[in-house]
């Protein structure tokens, strides 16, 4: 978001760490998903909870930044955390 053309209601809907949250809830969602059909262990469930902290934003940023696409970063990030 360009800085001067939003409120800052919006720039902090759109902030890069606002962004990456709801990845990571659309992922542990379709996990959830997943555990209750009995298609993966419930720990995958609380490996996933376990990641979502500075650490892990800091490491999407990176492979990010080497991938050209946020959605390919925290996928790499995540799966190479689970």
């Amino acid at each position: 978001m360009i800085e001067r053309y939003t409120r800052p209601e919006m720039q902090k809907v759109w902030a890069d760490e606002t962004r990456l949250r709801r990845m990571l809830e659309v992922e542990l969602a379709f996990l959830k998903v997943l555990s209750r059909e009995k298609k993966i262990p419930a720990r995958e469930l609380d490996a996933l909870r376990s990641l979502l902290d500075d650490a892990l934003s800091a490491q999407v940023k990176s492979k990010e930044a080497k991938s050209g696409h946020e959605v390919v970063g925290l996928l790499q990030a995540v799966s190479s955390q689970v």
